[in-house]
């Protein structure tokens, strides 16, 4: 998705079929006064916005595992340089005016488990500190066909950075949540473990997705 441009949208599947999308919410509608909402009380209020220098400090709902040789840190840095190449982001670079300042959802295309949720701010907060997030689901949480589960706001090239990265482990992650959860409640009192069956590189989200569906922790090598 590219904020400010019509006509282009994006959107992936999960490893179990469900989608995230990216959709750009930058258009500004002016509303007449009396035709507004009565405003939301503080229990349904929408959760408020945060830097995501300070959603990435934030203790996760289920703890990453830890690897001797490497860590979800240099998961991120790998996958963003993977991603910007050696050219940058050519599409932003041309249309989008580099002070341009957007906003952007997460929306669930199926019924399934989040997870990725609190790796998602660490990229976020790799690309650009200043970026704002905020979460109606954390990791674990069940999310239904249509949710809309995180919004975001800032700079439309730092969004666009990071959007790829963060969808891409999103939906990697929800899809061996999902799965794992499933299987898992169908196993009890039976626990489903995790092993080494991973793909190189990405050995520790994908651990930390069978953790956030309800597995349990086997051992990291050999």
């Amino acid at each position: 998705v590219r904020p400010n441009l019509p006509g282009r949208t994006m959107s992936n599947a999960l490893a179990s079929g469900a989608l995230l999308s990216l959709a750009p919410t930058s258009r500004r509608v002016v509303v007449p006064r009396r035709a507004l909402a009565p405003r939301a009380s503080a229990a349904t209020a929408p959760p408020a916005m945060m830097k995501a220098s300070d959603a990435a400090k934030l203790a996760p709902r289920v703890a990453v595992p830890s690897h001797p040789t490497y860590s979800i840190a240099d998961a991120i840095k790998l996958a963003l340089d993977e991603d910007i190449a050696d050219v940058g982001d050519i599409s932003s670079l041309s249309t989008i005016p580099a002070d341009t300042v957007s906003r952007a959802t997460l929306l669930a295309k199926a019924d399934g488990v989040l997870a990725g949720q609190a790796l998602a701010n660490q990229i976020l907060a790799a690309v650009d500190p200043d970026l704002e997030v905020s979460w109606s689901k954390f990791d674990g949480d069940t999310i239904s066909n249509g949710e809309l589960f995180c919004k975001m706001r800032g700079k439309a090239h730092s969004i666009l950075r990071a959007e790829r990265v963060v969808l891409n482990f999103m939906q990697r992650m929800s899809g061996i949540a999902t799965l794992t959860k499933q299987m898992a409640d169908q196993a009890a009192p039976a626990f489903m473990l995790e092993t080494r069956k991973t793909v190189p590189g990405l050995r520790l989200p994908d651990k930390w997705a069978v953790l956030i569906g309800g597995g349990k922790k086997h051992r990291m090598g050999l």
